[in-house]
């Protein structure tokens, strides 16, 4: 009786960490999704999600959607800042998929509501006993409020072409600012997001530095001082040689993969 109970003791323990039974901080199922649908590239199989959604209504994706969901707040509470963040990034990401996916076929996700509307603000989901219910308040009200890092902004992927990739590898808690690091480097580093001009002294930066400016401001001092910390080498010649910042249009043009990655590919009969 006695390993019974010391059993039952961690059992309960793991149970009250989580505030669910089925909740998983290594984010195995968000792997699963990630590893099968997401081409190298860094976009995103649609077509053949919503396939499976149709023939497996209890398919990765909504088992992970539902562990998220059964996460109580006061659980979450007792986590440490970095397993809280890990989770409120993969979970802006994940939904945002099923936000698409319910949608699809779709151009872009500005379409998937009225002209006046946006679908960052649509509820349709519930985290943390109801404290959350869209994505705007995963980004705002809790990533860029509560937590202040603007790497933030180089992990969470809004389906658009423009957006920072969405990334290869669930979000932990343990590797966080690893994953962090890396995610904004490569954004920065990215010439279809970044573009910098050695001859010219001209930073052609993504447009999210123009909306979030304030971000990096308080957190790194400048734009110009962020680029140089995180950005290529190119970057910095460019900022030595004059440093015009300038703003690139934003393409919201969805990011779908217009055939199945390999990982689909291989398993048809």
């Amino acid at each position: 009786m006695g390993k019974l109970s010391a059993l039952l003791a961690l059992f309960v323990a793991v149970t009250l960490s989580t505030g669910s039974l089925g909740y998983d901080n290594s984010h195995t199922l968000w792997k699963q999704v990630l590893n099968t649908y997401r081409t190298p590239e860094g976009l995103v199989a649609y077509g053949p999600l919503k396939k499976m959604f149709r023939e497996d209504p209890a398919n990765p994706l909504a088992r992970y959607l539902k562990q998220l969901s059964e996460v109580s707040f006061q659980s979450f509470s007792s986590w440490p800042q970095e397993e809280q963040m890990a989770f409120l990034i993969n979970a802006y990401n994940a939904f945002t998929v099923k936000w698409i996916v319910d949608h699809y076929p779709v151009g872009s996700i500005k379409k998937t509501v009225g002209w006046f509307s946006s679908p960052w603000k649509q509820e349709f989901f519930s985290l943390l006993d109801g404290k959350i219910k869209h994505l705007d308040a995963i980004e705002h009200e809790w990533l860029r409020e509560k937590y202040q890092d603007a790497r933030i902004h180089a992990a969470v992927n809004c389906a658009s072409l423009s957006c920072p990739v969405l990334q290869g590898v669930p979000f932990t808690g343990k590797d966080l600012n690893t994953q962090l690091e890396s995610a904004f480097r490569a954004f920065l580093g990215d010439p279809s997001r970044n573009r910098y001009e050695v001859e010219t002294g001209v930073l052609q930066l993504s447009k999210l530095f123009d909306w979030f400016e304030s971000d990096f401001e308080k957190q790194f001092g400048s734009l110009k001082k962020t680029v140089e910390r995180f950005g290529p080498d190119s970057a910095r010649t460019a900022i030595a040689k004059k440093g015009t910042v300038r703003f690139l249009d934003y393409d919201w043009g969805l990011n779908d993969s217009p055939s199945a990655p390999d990982s689909i590919a291989r398993k048809k009969p």
